[in-house]
């Protein structure tokens, strides 16, 4: 009785924003698999994960009040994978899916990654969300998957008559070529702004008698921005659990590229760091610790004798790490060539928090690379725009070191010492 009530009063959310020109859910091929298990009698556990950035990681948002709705409509425990990063977007999630999403089996998985993939190209959008479906349903056949996009006040613009931004319209390509739904907030959103009922960014979520989206343009408060979130799950849920049929997700011919379908991390072993300590994830330190969900070993470098050497096959390599206030200058020597200054500090680096970078456009073949800490000091005040004495743990600043555990890899035979 509840789905059916749920049903009919939340569509009539849904036609109101139809109405306006752009679509709040796609139903495609629906979520007939999902609704076969939430609604199955069973006490066995359903495994939903989340898979975007720190719009989806926040607390009391879009992915708690999903949770809140899948519950309601099944007696069986739901457990709740948060496999969302601030600040990353699908050209990192490709490459972590395994570790942080196929590992748990999900029945369903959301994929969020629009306005982080939003300064990407197309092509680099296409090639790393069509790995993660590709692996995806190679792995898990049975598991339902959507797209979920997420708006924010620079994305705002880019919605034109039957123009949406970039990363969205790839996105859409995928989703219509691999049959999977998806799920806009933006129209809702989109709605109240032009109608002068919502701005987009401000202090607090209500001021007199307007309200406000978020602090930022970008990440909703609670109060008005994720309600209006979860008002369109709400109404897009129903609809999708009512289409399409019980099924094994067959993978067509690619859309646009199959190569990042064997992307995977590979943890950085002892054997490739001279005069490093690895810490493993009872010895982590103080800072490595923060992150357990998504680093269970580091290697801390802290000066320009250690060396992290990697023999690989391919064009391309990267490095999963940590950067934050103490973050240095990076040595990187490819082929025994001019070395490359890479910088793991940027004006967000007040805090620390997990980030990756890429060494490309590289021959196709065999190469070997050595990364060590530069001599050169970065003056990290010039790139805060601040003085550093009054920031908190003002004497962090001072080192320059990199902690990374993992390398990014395009096969799972990965890079030797």
């Amino acid at each position: 009785m509840m789905y059916r009530l749920l049903t009919g009063a939340l569509l009539l959310f849904a036609s109101v924003a139809n109405a306006q020109g752009l679509t709040e859910f796609v139903l495609r091929c629906g979520l007939a698999n999902t609704r076969s298990q939430l609604l199955r009698p069973g006490k066995d556990t359903f495994t939903v994960a989340f898979f975007g950035g720190s719009i989806t990681e926040a607390a009391n948002g879009w992915r708690d009040g999903t949770v809140q709705w899948l519950q309601q409509m099944s007696s069986r425990p739901i457990r709740a994978i948060n496999a969302a990063i601030g600040g990353t977007g699908s050209s990192l999630g490709v490459y972590r899916l395994r570790k942080d999403v196929l590992q748990h089996r999900p029945q369903l998985l959301f994929i969020e990654f629009a306005v982080n993939d939003g300064k990407d190209t197309r092509e680099s959008i296409l090639k790393s969300m069509e790995g993660i479906v590709r692996q995806t349903w190679r792995s898990l056949p049975q598991t339902d998957i959507c797209f979920v996009y997420t708006i924010s006040s620079t994305m705002a613009p880019q919605y034109q008559g039957e123009n949406i931004p970039t990363s969205v319209k790839a996105m859409e390509d995928l989703a219509k070529h691999y049959n999977i739904p998806s799920i806009n907030f933006a129209p809702r959103v989109l709605k109240q702004v032009r109608s002068g009922k919502l701005f987009f960014a401000g202090k607090q979520p209500t001021s007199g008698d307007s309200l406000f989206f978020s602090p930022d343009g970008t990440h909703p408060f609670a109060e008005t921005g994720y309600r209006l979130y979860n008002a369109t799950i709400q109404a897009a849920l129903p609809r999708l659990f009512k289409e399409g049929r019980i099924q094994s997700h067959v993978l067509p011919q690619p859309f646009f590229s199959s190569e990042m379908e064997t992307a995977t991390l590979l943890l950085v072993k002892p054997e490739q760091v001279s005069g490093a300590m690895l810490a493993n994830s009872k010895e982590l330190d103080s800072i490595s610790r923060r992150f357990p969900r998504h680093f269970s070993s580091v290697v801390h470098l802290t000066d320009t004798s250690q060396l992290l050497t990697v023999s690989f096959t391919g064009d391309k390599i990267g490095f999963f790490d940590i950067i934050g206030p103490s973050s240095g200058n990076l040595k990187v020597v490819v082929d025994g060539g001019t070395p490359r200054m890479i910088s793991r500090f940027d004006r967000f680096c007040t805090f620390y928090r997990p980030l990756w970078f890429i060494v490309d456009s590289l021959p196709t073949g065999q190469h070997k690379i050595e990364v060590s800490l530069s001599a050169e000091k970065i003056d990290k005040e010039k790139i805060l725009g601040r003085t550093i004495s009054g920031l908190p743990n003002a004497a962090d600043y001072e080192k320059q070191d990199w902690r990374v555990g993992y390398f990014l890899v395009e096969n799972t035979e990965g890079p030797g010492t």
